[in-house]
C-alpha cells in the first residue's frame, strides 16, 4: 500500500511525531525495480470514506498515470477554504497558504484534474457537509471537464450505513474501469 505523507512544518504533540515520520512508502527507494516496474504497470484503483476519501482524492490527482480510477464517500473536499481545515492545516503545514493546495482535493481538480473516472457520493443529510464543502469539489471539476459522477445521496448521513448501502456499486465501478 502507498502512503501519502506529509511533512510537517510545524511542531506536534511528542506522542505523534514518530507517526509522522518514515510512514511514508518511496516505491524508487523501498522496491528493487522489477518489482516497480511490475507494479506500474498494474491495474491500480483507489477509494475512501471522509478523511480517506480526502486523501483518496489527492493521492489520485497527486499520481497521474497510476490509478485508473478514484472514488470517494463524503470526502473532505475543499479544506483550504473550511475554517475548520485552514485551522488544521495551519497548525501542521504552516501559515504559508501555498503549501496547502497539495493536499486541497478542489485545489488539485483545478491545477491538474485525474486521469481517470471518478465516482464520488455524498450524503444530502451528512452532518458534516459544510465543513466537507463538497459543491466546491462539483463546481471544479464541472470546470475543468473532469470525466466523474457526483451523486447527492438524499437523506443519507456521514454513517458506515451510507458507505456499506453503496460500496457495491463503488466496486463494480472500479472493476469496470480496471478491465476496461
Amino acid at each position: 500500500m502507498i502512503k501519502k505523507s506529509i511533512d510537517l512544518s510545524q511542531p506536534i504533540h511528542p506522542l505523534l511525531a514518530d507517526r509522522y515520520s518514515g510512514v511514508s512508502f518511496d516505491p524508487e527507494r523501498d522496491i528493487d525495480a522489477a518489482t516497480l516496474r511490475a507494479l506500474a504497470e498494474a491495474a491500480q484503483a483507489i477509494m475512501g470514506h471522509s478523511m480517506g476519501g480526502h486523501g483518496a482524492l489527492t493521492i489520485a490527482m497527486s499520481f497521474p498515470g497510476r490509478f485508473r480510477s478514484v472514488s470517494a464517500f463524503a470526502p473532505i473536499c475543499n479544506p483550504c477554504a473550511s475554517d475548520w481545515g485552514r485551522k488544521q492545516f495551519t497548525a501542521y503545514l504552516g501559515e504559508d497558504e501555498e503549501a496547502w493546495a497539495p493536499h486541497d482535493a478542489t485545489a488539485l481538480m483545478l491545477r491538474r484534474g485525474f486521469d481517470g473516472p471518478m465516482l464520488i457520493d455524498q450524503g444530502t443529510a451528512d452532518q458534516y457537509i459544510d465543513l466537507l464543502r463538497p459543491q466546491e469539489l462539483a463546481a471544479a471539476m464541472a470546470e475543468v471537464r473532469q470525466g466523474g459522477t457526483f451523486r447527492m445521496q438524499k437523506g443519507y448521513d456521514h454513517s458506515y450505513f451510507f458507505v456499506s448501502t453503496f460500496m457495491e456499486e463503488h466496486m463494480a465501478f472500479h472493476g469496470a474501469a480496471l478491465h476496461a
